[in-house]
């Protein structure tokens, strides 16, 4: 299929799929254990981003996973920093799947 096979980035458009996947659970995941929205958080998931892909899922599903971590994290650290400045995204509630 064209539209799914094509490129954003270095994904293609079904593993860009993956990866708001990939964010999307282990922000829900994670959450009990590190928290979200906040610095603790944030990098926990970055360092998570960094282990995985390179020491425990050496393929396109690692990369993908880690990369949602990625930037689920930064997420967290942006939305700490400027929380208050742009709209009180609130730190701490996750979002419900």
């Amino acid at each position: 299929m064209p539209l799914i096979s094509g490129k954003v980035g270095e994904f293609s458009v079904g593993e860009a799929f993956g990866v708001g996947i990939s964010k999307a659970v282990t922000e829900q995941v994670l959450a009990p254990f590190v928290g979200n929205g906040t610095y603790w958080s944030g990098g926990t998931k970055l360092i998570l981003a960094y282990v995985i892909p390179k020491m425990m899922l050496k393929n396109q599903f690692g990369k993908m996973i880690g990369t949602g971590l990625a930037v689920d994290g930064v997420e967290d650290m942006v939305n700490r920093l400027f929380g208050d400045k742009i709209g009180g995204m609130g730190a701490e509630r996750g979002m419900v799947l």
